[in-house]
């Protein structure tokens, strides 16, 4: 009888909403670059929090992928952790910064041109001559 009883409300447990299928979301940074990068992600809602590192070394890519389901979305904001800006800094010479914004035409990870299933960023030689020189105090 108790296992009548699990049973009968195991299917109504079961029962609901569908939530469609899932599938995995993947996107990739890569550094075409000939200068060492080091990503650091921030959230500016939160400045207290400390930001995420990541780190390429020249011809380096790092991809991530994650579940994602009907009506979620996925980007590079996502790809670093929900964080809404983004500091590059290329061998400690140069810096450049991103923000997340919709609706420019500059090149940046953080526009909603990466939303989506896949991505892909590369940071180029291009990138890095149009990056802020620093003087060797980036951080």
């Amino acid at each position: 009888m108790k296992t009548l009883f699990f049973l009968i409300i195991l299917s109504f447990l079961s029962c609901g909403t569908d939530q469609g299928s899932c599938t995995h979301a993947k996107f990739t940074i890569k550094n075409e670059t000939n200068k060492q990068i080091k990503i650091l992600a921030y959230n500016k809602i939160y400045p207290s929090i400390s930001p995420i590192m990541t780190t390429l070394n020249i011809n380096e890519e790092l991809t991530k992928t994650s579940k994602v389901c009907m009506g979620d979305v996925y980007s590079f904001r996502e790809f670093f952790d929900s964080r809404d800006s983004l500091k590059v800094i290329y061998d400690t010479s140069k810096v450049q910064f991103f923000v997340s914004e919709c609706g420019t035409n500059e090149k940046n990870p953080l526009s909603c041109d990466y939303y989506g299933f896949e991505g892909t960023f590369i940071f180029t030689e291009q990138d890095y001559e149009n990056a802020e020189d620093c003087n060797g105090n980036c951080d």
